[in-house]
């Protein structure tokens, strides 16, 4: 069963804290996260979730 964006929300925590903290650099997982990219590519290679939420959506707010 896939998790829903809600249900990810502990999970990216984190990645928001470190955004916000201005890291100069994080490591993403290589697995799928369908609530975050509808084609199934993993956090690795996933331009909704590298490119639309940490460094677009994040970036901004953090």
């Amino acid at each position: 069963m896939a998790a829903s964006r809600e249900e990810l929300e502990v999970d990216l925590e984190p990645f928001r804290a470190a955004i916000a903290a201005r890291v100069d650099s994080m490591m993403t997982a290589h697995v799928a996260y369908p609530a975050l990219d509808p084609e199934c590519h993993p956090a690795t290679l996933s331009k909704p979730i590298l490119r639309g939420l940490l460094r677009e959506s994040w970036a901004t707010t953090g």
